[in-house]
């Protein structure tokens, strides 16, 4: 986590991924944590953890 987005008393993967809740272009988002080095170890859905095979099913709608 780049030291930047550090908040004593607070998460930083929370805090970080708050920056980006509310902006719609994905690819800005994607560039800026690619820029970071950030590493995603999972994505959380309302409905809990989705799965690899989930994440292809939605990379490919982006296609469409």
């Amino acid at each position: 986590m780049p030291e930047e987005y550090k908040i004593e008393g607070f998460c930083d993967g929370e805090v970080y991924e708050s920056l980006y809740y509310f902006l719609k272009d994905y690819k800005k988002v994607r560039n800026i944590i690619s820029k970071d080095n950030i590493k995603i170890d999972k994505l959380v859905g309302n409905n809990g953890e989705i799965s690899v095979h989930e994440y292809k099913i939605l990379k490919n709608l982006d296609k469409i």
